[in-house]
């Protein structure tokens, strides 16, 4: 149903649109949850739905502009009277009143993404069997944490460390010793390529840094009319399941996507010179 003011049509989406951004503000949700809901697709709205963050209880009716000597036309305000201060461009005249929110005490706790950086982390002390080690673990910082934009391609990796000697106590059977070992400590992380260049097969694939994968040579159009290119191992495959064949000298050719001779019964036909049926399999004169 639409809303009619002066001429102009307003949609209930735009008080909706109205309520989502003010319960959005009361909740505040992390920015980064909010950009990786954008990212996914996913409208805010619809989170709090699906989580029944707020209800609706009416609309009033909306607002007319008014012109008169003593104020300013109202469409010129970016907020009319009685809007509560929440209002958008697509949304003016609009005023709300008897909105029901939910407790927002009860409300789900959303905690802020931790992004890729060096944190302190217990590190343990490499160590050979049967060796006891005093400290067995020390603090070190190590790269950990999201790179949420690319969570599926990449991951948090080091960039940059620091070498530390490090004197550790070593019990080896009953005998007591003091040695010398090296330990890193991560001073700067990037978010990195999951997969590598060194992963893609140089025959058939390309590397390609900006989606962190590896893109087919071959593209969809070198495969065959009944053919489709499977873009992970960029051969070209079937366009339908393989079948089982009646014929008993009969096999599934996934190249031609059909039942055809076996090999065996081919290479038979051509050693005596001959053409293989294709229909029964036997071999033919080539004058026949």
């Amino acid at each position: 149903m639409l809303f009619e003011q002066q001429g102009s049509k307003f949609k209930p989406f735009c008080y909706y649109t109205t309520l989502i951004l003010q319960v959005s503000q009361q909740v505040k949700f992390p920015r980064e949850f909010v950009k990786f809901l954008h990212k996914a697709g996913i409208p805010l709205g619809s989170v709090l739905r699906r989580n029944r963050l707020f209800h609706l209880t009416g609309v009033s009716a909306i607002s007319a502009p008014r012109y008169d000597a003593t104020s300013r036309p109202q469409a010129m305000s970016d907020t009319p009277e009685h809007s509560n201060g929440v209002i958008t461009t697509q949304c003016k005249y609009i005023r709300l009143r008897r909105i029901g929110l939910a407790d927002l005490n009860n409300l789900p706790y959303i905690p802020s993404e931790s992004h890729c950086k060096p944190r302190p982390v217990a590190f343990r002390i490499p160590k050979s069997v049967h060796v006891r080690t005093y400290p067995d673990y020390v603090i070190l910082n190590r790269c950990t944490g999201s790179c949420t934009a690319n969570q599926e391609t990449q991951h948090c990796a080091v960039t940059a460390q620091d070498a530390i000697n490090v004197k550790i106590f070593e019990i080896v059977g009953d005998q007591p010793y003091i040695t010398n070992t090296v330990i890193y400590n991560h001073t700067a992380c990037g978010c990195d390529c999951i997969t590598k260049e060194s992963d893609c097969d140089p025959q058939k694939q390309t590397w390609n840094e900006n989606t962190c994968g590896c893109d087919c040579i071959a593209s969809a159009n070198s495969c065959a009319a009944n053919q489709k290119l499977d873009d992970k191992k960029c051969v070209c495959k079937c366009n339908e399941a393989e079948k089982h064949c009646d014929h008993v000298h009969k096999v599934w050719d996934t190249t031609n996507c059909g039942c055809h001779c076996k090999a065996i019964l081919q290479d038979h036909c051509a050693a005596q010179n001959q053409l293989i049926n294709s229909t029964t399999c036997e071999c033919n004169s080539v004058h026949a």
